[in-house]
């Protein structure tokens, strides 16, 4: 049972038909107004949408956990990053930015880890946001909250040591923006890659991060 969340504008629909590719079920957490996504068997396995409504990240996970028996991975996709110059950004749109999605992925994370800890294995994917390729963009924000993304997850992978929980970093290259294809198309090497890290096939250590190229046009 892969869960899949966050809110990355067409990363997570991407997540969840390339875990079902594989045959495994992919639990979507949906938000309102969040990518348009079509439930039901895909290849070998199935893609569950499950609406978060009013459900905070811990509750739907014990939920799940109740429901399914068991978690084997999140995979949490952040949200587009802003991308206006530093000098643009005041305080509400720092804490839209940087604070809040970062919030974010904590609450999700602590969600999932609750029920690893308790089962003692899991793996935990943060895929980070992509940038964008406005002029005069200087990325304040996007740094900021991808160095943050990454700190987090190195410390996370220390935290999940006891209870055999692995963490990684997906860094996305930037999408070109006159790019309206479906993030397969983008970024070509996400898919295999979120399989191979929630799958065990792989040689990156805990806390490790994961460049994902951007598809040259």
């Amino acid at each position: 049972m892969v869960l899949i969340a966050g809110a990355g504008l067409g990363v997570g629909a991407l997540a969840a038909r390339a875990v079902a590719q594989v045959g495994a079920c992919a639990v979507v957490a949906q938000r309102e107004g969040g990518p348009a996504l079509q439930a039901g068997a895909l290849g070998p396995g199935e893609i569950v949408l499950a609406e978060l409504g009013g459900h905070e990240p811990t509750l739907f996970c014990e939920e799940m956990v109740a429901q399914t028996g068991r978690l084997d991975a999140l995979i949490y996709c952040a949200a587009p990053a802003l991308v206006s110059p530093y000098w643009q950004l005041d305080e509400e749109a720092w804490l839209r930015g940087v604070s809040e999605p970062l919030l974010d992925v904590h609450r999700w994370v602590r969600a999932a880890m609750l029920q690893m800890r308790t089962q003692k294995f899991g793996t935990i994917v943060v895929v980070g946001p992509a940038a964008g390729l406005e002029p005069n963009d200087d990325r304040v924000a996007l740094n900021t909250l991808g160095g943050a993304i990454r700190g987090f997850v190195e410390a996370l992978a220390y935290a999940g040591l006891r209870s055999n929980v692995q963490c990684y970093a997906l860094r996305l290259g930037a999408r070109p923006v006159d790019v309206a294809g479906p993030p397969e198309a983008v970024w070509p090497e996400l898919g295999p890659q979120l399989i191979a890290l929630v799958s065990g096939r792989h040689e990156i250590a805990s806390g490790g991060l994961v460049d994902i190229p951007t598809a040259p046009l």
